[in-house]
This record gives C-alpha cells, sequence and structure tokens, in this order.
C-alpha cells in the first residue's frame, strides 16, 4: 500500500511537472517581444475614419459655410427681379379690361452703417472655425479609434492571461483533492482552493464582458473586424516636436471669438440710416379709342434713406444678444487656452511617467520569468513546496497584467498628445516606428 500512494503521488506531482511547464512556455511565448503591428494598426485606422459619420457631417458644414460666405460676399451686388402679370376688369359680365405687363426691379443698398462688411468678416471667420472643426472632427475620430483598438489588445491579452491562471487553479484544485483523498490536508484548504477558483471563474467571465461590450462600441462605428494584433509603437517612440499652445481646439474657439465680435458690429449697425436705390422699368399696352394697342414703357427710379427710429425694443435686444453671445465666446476661448496649457503641460509628465512604467514593466516580466523558471527547477527537485509555486505563478501573471496596463497607458497618451497639438499618428512620431 505504500508503494501505491508513493507511485500515486509521484504521478500526481509529475502530472503537475509537466502542466506548469507547459504553462510556463504558453505564457512566455505570448509575452515576448514581437514586432510592432503598425500596418496594421495604420489600416484600421483609415477603416474606422472611411465609416466615421461624424466626419460627413463635419464636411457638409463645412460646405454651408462656404456657400454663407459666398452670400456674403454678394451682398454688395443688386437684386434683380423680373415680373409677369395680367390684368382682367369685368362689369356686368362685359370685359372692360385685358391688359398683360410685366416689369423688372433692381435694388441696391447705398449705405447700412457698415453691416455688410461686417456680416462679411464674421462668415469669413466662421468658416475658417468649420474647417478647423473639421480637422479636430478627424483628429477625435482618429483617438477615438485608437483608443478602441488598443483597448482591445488590452482585454485580449489581459482575457488570455486570466484564462491561463484559471487553468493553474483548476489545476491547484485537482491536487488539494488528491492530498485531501489522501488525508493530507484538511477539508478546509480544499473548500479555499474551490473559492479561489471560483473567483477566478468569475475574472475571466468580466473579461469576456468587457470584450463583447469593446467589440460593441467598435461595431458601432460600421467596422465589424480589426487587425491589429499586436500593440503598434515600442517604449522609444517620441514624438518629433512639441507644437505647445497651437491646438486647433484653442484655434477653432479664437476665431469663433471674432465671429461673434463681427456680430456684435453687425447688430449695432442696425441703428444707423439705410440709403437703397431701386429702378424699376414696367411695359404694357394701353388701348386708345381706335381700338389699338399701344405699348408703353416706364422707368421708375427710387433713392430710399431709411432711419430708424423705433423698432419696438428689437435691436437693442439683439445688440444685448450679441453682446452675450461675445462675452460667452471670450470666455470659451480663455477657458479652452489654459486647459490647453494645463492639458498639454500634464500629457508631456503623464507620457514621461508612462514610458517609464512600460519599460520597469518590461524589465519586472523579464524578472518574473527568469524567478519563475527557477521555483519551476526548484520544485521539481522537491525543495519547494506546491503552495510557494503557486505564489510565484501569482506573481508572474501580475506581471503580465500590469505589462498590458503599462501598454495601455503608454499608447493612449502619446496618441492623445499627438491630437492635442494638432496631428495625426502618421505624422506625429518618430523613433521606435
Amino acid at each position: 500500500m505504500r508503494m501505491r500512494s508513493y507511485n500515486l503521488n509521484y504521478f500526481v506531482l509529475s502530472f503537475l511537472s509537466l502542466t506548469i511547464l507547459f504553462f510556463s512556455f504558453s505564457i512566455f511565448a505570448s509575452t515576448d517581444k514581437t514586432n510592432n503591428d503598425q500596418g496594421s494598426f495604420f489600416e484600421d485606422l483609415e477603416q474606422f475614419q472611411k465609416t466615421d459619420l461624424d466626419l460627413k457631417t463635419s464636411q457638409a458644414q463645412v460646405a454651408y459655410k462656404q456657400d454663407s460666405l459666398l452670400a456674403k460676399k454678394l451682398s454688395w451686388t443688386p437684386d434683380l427681379n423680373l415680373g409677369l402679370g395680367q390684368k382682367k376688369q369685368r362689369i356686368n359680365n362685359e370685359s372692360l379690361d385685358d391688359v398683360t405687363y410685366w416689369q423688372a426691379q433692381s435694388t441696391v443698398n447705398l449705405l447700412r452703417g457698415g453691416k455688410d462688411w461686417a456680416d462679411y468678416k464674421s462668415s469669413s471667420a466662421q468658416l475658417e472655425a468649420q474647417k478647423i472643426s473639421n480637422l479636430n472632427s478627424q483628429l477625435q475620430s482618429e483617438l477615438d479609434a485608437a483608443n478602441l483598438i488598443y483597448r482591445n489588445l488590452y482585454l485580449q491579452q489581459t482575457l488570455k492571461t486570466q484564462e491561463n491562471f484559471l487553468k493553474i487553479k483548476q489545476e491547484s484544485l485537482n491536487i488539494v483533492q488528491e492530498r485531501y483523498a489522501q488525508g493530507k490536508v484538511p477539508q478546509q484548504e480544499v473548500h479555499k482552493v474551490e473559492v479561489d477558483l471560483s473567483q477566478q471563474k468569475n475574472k475571466v467571465r468580466i473579461a469576456q464582458i468587457e470584450i463583447e461590450e469593446n467589440l460593441a462600441a467598435i461595431q458601432s462605428r460600421f467596422v465589424q473586424t480589426i487587425k491589429t494584433k499586436q500593440w503598434p509603437f515600442n517604449d522609444q517612440v517620441s514624438l518629433k516636436s512639441f507644437k505647445e499652445n497651437i491646438s486647433p481646439t484653442v484655434a477653432e474657439k479664437k476665431l469663433l471669438f471674432e465671429a461673434s465680435d463681427w456680430n456684435l458690429t453687425s447688430s449695432k449697425a442696425q441703428y444707423w440710416p439705410s440709403l437703397d436705390l431701386s429702378l424699376t422699368y414696367f411695359e404694357s399696352p394701353i388701348k386708345n379709342t381706335n381700338k389699338d394697342n399701344t405699348v408703353t414703357g416706364e422707368w421708375t427710379g427710387l433713392l430710399t434713406l431709411s432711419l430708424p427710429l423705433w423698432s419696438r425694443y428689437e435691436t437693442a435686444a439683439t445688440v444685448s444678444s450679441a453682446r452675450t453671445a461675445k462675452t460667452i465666446a471670450d470666455n470659451d476661448f480663455s477657458k479652452s487656452k489654459k486647459q490647453n496649457e494645463q492639458q498639454f503641460s500634464f500629457l508631456q509628465k503623464k507620457l514621461n511617467l508612462s514610458r517609464e512604467n512600460l519599460t520597469e514593466a518590461e524589465k519586472n516580466l523579464s524578472l518574473s520569468k527568469k524567478l519563475y523558471d527557477d521555483y519551476v527547477r526548484s520544485f521539481k527537485m522537491g525543495r519547494i513546496s506546491t503552495n510557494d509555486l503557486f505564489i510565484e505563478q501569482t506573481r508572474l501573471i501580475s506581471s503580465e497584467l500590469l505589462m498590458a496596463e503599462s501598454q495601455l497607458e503608454f499608447h493612449q497618451t502619446i496618441t492623445s498628445l499627438c491630437v492635442l497639438q494638432g496631428d495625426n499618428l502618421n505624422t506625429c512620431l518618430a523613433n521606435g516606428l
């Protein structure tokens, strides 16, 4: 019986050793440095932008602003209207008059207190702001798409690590149950490992839920699959240059403030007199006593000076509204400028720290692998217990998770910094590409 028990224990330990060695090999293969998957990454970004409806909306708004500016440019040209009519008059069913006529009218404003010029300048500033807004939409689309790709990589690595850890927990339960059956450990030890296994299963399911949630977010952007399978950048990548205080968002806010200032000037112009010139040509036949029709043409010129004396306070209300809009635009510009300065400074510091974290995480994972190899050899020679080996496995898996988190934070930070200063990723980054 003692020999049989010895053979059984030897079989269990041998099986555990093979399982641990297989897990060690698989987890090492998944965490070795691989070539950065930049080609697939930029292809995925392009796919996101092609299906981004917000970008199409922004481009349509640029076209609308261009048409509005053209209308303001043509405000100095005269209006031209052409009319055609027929006049019929009957008394007691007898036709007294039956006349067909046509007229042409042209009106041009000569003076309006500079309102047309102010409207033109406001529309011009709004067009430039919309162009920058369109650029911001492109950058924001790239940022959102990149974050979805980064999070997909992070969650896939996290799930793989948690699934590997689940295998270890299951093997732990098998070993403890075997030892309990041999009377070597109390039942409390079995319950303890069962609780650990249940908790690990919960972590795996949570990781699966997060992957499905991220996939739903990806597919809501009309993208079905992601080609990127590896992190696109390494810890040596950096920005080609730092362009502080040139954020497109700040430039857009500045242009909107300028547009609101011209809008205020335009609304104040309504207090000024308006001088308009109108020219009308009217032509119609005239019946004479011989029943012959004589065509007559009439020219009318009219010069009108309008003095706004009372408009039921509407002009004052319009000016007040424009002044409020200018104040709001000024505050938005100042706030955006300050936030941009602080965000730029913060992201620079965060980039340095996240780069250090990524470098340390790589070193930490490498050391954890070597330490784990040593523990596996010691376990095979019977120098350490199973619990000691499981503790070291937990350390290795924690290093795996830390590495994935460091990659995610580093990639998100450097992408946010590029977008903040108005650059695309393919033109912003240098080194390590």
